[in-house]
């Protein structure tokens, strides 16, 4: 067996231990923050891996780094690898790579290694709202989904909110009526959290066009098939949309509370009704003003 062949299998078999399939993190992050407060003690943050996604993102950037110290310090096994997770945190933010990209890297390696990310002694770079440039810049593979197909899902995407897991396991009987009037959706997304998503009301017409054409096939029949929901969607930018379109909803529908959220720095002087974005902000799977703002609201 190879050095990197050793090591890899060494890491991702840590990685495995602590997969949590099947399993809700919204409720064993609920029952963390229950017990923490029945015993009087600082909530910490849950462990474990509840996605795919995460799982196989963290086996990736395992792999990245393994391969990585193989080659330039010829390690021989987990013990020796790991005094190097320092130099290459420091060579990643020497290239300037994006602070979303370090943190994960070191995420994922504290997973591997099974320790918190302080073990390894980098001051990880600030994430900051400036940087961001997710579905921010036109890309090829915009030029690559520009068929009609992929425009009505993209269509369906900017009216539900949903995120691409949750469009992936919608079924015909996931729409029902609004209480406010309208409609929504039911969305099972990441971490296992199931929710309703209100749909955008000036949209429904290609929401019930999707779920008309899943009910000719049964009630639990899938609303997609997955070669309409091609990778190269960028289902975020369609979320941004969402977000900006119901804001001017409830903002219409009178939904604001008076109390204002107020921008920083290269933002200064945009200001967000706190009532509002609470509800955008749920709609979204989300639960704080500032993530609405930054992330979706541009």
């Amino acid at each position: 067996m190879s050095r990197y062949s050793r090591i890899r299998k060494e890491l991702v078999e840590n990685i495995m231990q602590q997969v949590r399939f099947g399993e809700s993190k919204h409720e064993a992050k609920k029952q963390a923050i229950r017990e923490a407060r029945e015993n009087g003690e600082r909530f910490i943050a849950i462990q474990g891996i509840y996605s795919y996604t995460t799982l196989n993102c963290y086996i990736e950037e395992t792999e990245r780094f393994v391969r990585w110290t193989v080659t330039r310090f010829n390690c021989k096994d987990e013990r020796s690898a790991k005094q190097y997770v320092r130099n290459y945190l420091k060579d990643n933010i020497e290239r300037h790579l994006s602070a979303w990209t370090i943190h994960t890297r070191a995420f994922a390696l504290a997973c591997a290694f099974q320790c918190p990310v302080r073990d390894f002694g980098v001051e990880l770079p600030k994430r900051e709202r400036k940087h961001i440039t997710r579905s921010r810049l036109h890309t090829k593979t915009d030029e690559q989904t520009k068929a009609d197909k992929y425009e009505r899902v993209r269509e369906f995407a900017r009216a539900t909110g949903a995120r691409r897991g949750g469009l992936m396991r919608l079924r015909a009987c996931d729409l029902r009526g609004h209480e406010g009037g309208g409609l929504e959706v039911h969305l099972l997304e990441k971490g296992g959290k199931h929710r309703w998503s209100r749909v955008n009301p000036n949209r429904e017409g290609i929401v019930r066009y999707f779920f008309d054409r899943a009910r000719e096939r049964g009630e639990n029949a899938l609303v997609f098939d997955r070669k309409e929901l091609s990778k190269r969607l960028d289902i975020h930018a369609c979320r941004g949309e969402y977000t900006r379109e119901m804001y001017a909803v409830y903002e219409a529908e009178g939904c604001g509370n008076g109390r204002l959220y107020r921008c920083r720095n290269e933002r200064k002087g945009d200001v967000y009704d706190k009532g509002i974005l609470l509800l955008v902000s749920k709609d979204l799977g989300h639960s704080r003003c500032d993530v609405v703002v930054n992330h979706y609201m541009r």
